[in-house]
């Protein structure tokens, strides 16, 4: 969502040097928030409808690749039960 309501001021060449910083710095196959710029991470809060419904979301997704989707293990690391991940991950379709 961020990077398609993003401006784009340099249009193609920020778009390709942004996605090439999160490609080297992804921690994972699959690229989260925390891999991109941190001037596009800081303009995401901004964003129309970007609530913390939305962070939570990231952060359980975060949580689940960093533990290679352990939920006994991520629930831990995100400070919640094991049902109560379950829960959240029903709601944000992570299953």
């Amino acid at each position: 969502r961020l990077l398609a309501e993003h401006a784009w001021p340099g249009n193609v060449r920020e778009l390709e040097h942004a996605l090439e910083h999160a490609v080297i710095l992804a921690r994972s196959e699959v690229l989260t928030l925390e891999d991109l710029p941190q001037d596009l991470r800081s303009s995401w809060a901004s964003l129309p409808g970007a609530n913390l419904e939305e962070q939570e979301r990231l952060q359980i997704l975060r949580a689940l690749e960093t533990e290679r989707w352990n939920k006994t293990r991520a629930a831990r690391t995100l400070g919640m039960s094991r049902p109560t991940l379950y829960q959240r991950m029903k709601k944000y379709n992570l299953e």
